[in-house]
């Protein structure tokens, strides 16, 4: 955008034709935005600090879910065919059994305990600049989820 010459257009107003008019009197046309409960805005983003409501916090904004499931038992749930199959991180699967120390070298180093390399498909580089305690208040969101089969999502 910067390498673009700089405009000087000005946006028209909305308009809102007689169909949009019906709808919003109707209440057709919702407006989520006035549906905001804002009281459980505070709750959305916990203090930051090594806990597992923090550690859920930062899960859900690194997109830990959107490979992993709703409720982290991986499987193959996205993606082409050939993308690999995410990891099972609840405690009934292979991470479920890692020690901290084990779980934030495999995050530094892309390589799990048993010597297997993450698969490029995580971007394991980019958790790995997580600080020790962001790490740790994942490892204990992961530990308190529960236990699910891999792949229910």
């Amino acid at each position: 955008m910067r390498s673009r010459p700089k405009q000087n257009n000005t946006t028209p107003a909305p308009v809102l034709g007689i169909v949009g008019r019906v709808l919003i009197a109707t209440g057709g046309l919702p407006f989520p935005a006035i549906e905001v409960q804002h009281e459980h805005l505070a709750a959305m983003h916990p203090s930051a600090g090594v806990s597992a409501a923090y550690g859920e916090y930062l899960a859900r904004i690194s997109g830990c879910i959107s490979c992993h499931g709703a409720g982290l038992s991986g499987g193959h749930l996205q993606g082409a065919p050939s993308d690999p199959p995410a990891q099972n991180l609840t405690p009934a699967g292979d991470v479920g059994r890692w020690t901290f120390a084990q779980f934030t070298s495999t995050i530094r180093t892309g390589t799990r305990p048993d010597g297997t390399h993450i698969n490029s498909f995580m971007p394991w580089p980019d958790f790995a600049q997580m600080s020790t305690a962001e790490l740790h208040a994942i490892w204990l969101y992961l530990k308190s989820v529960p236990p699910r089969p891999t792949g229910h999502g």
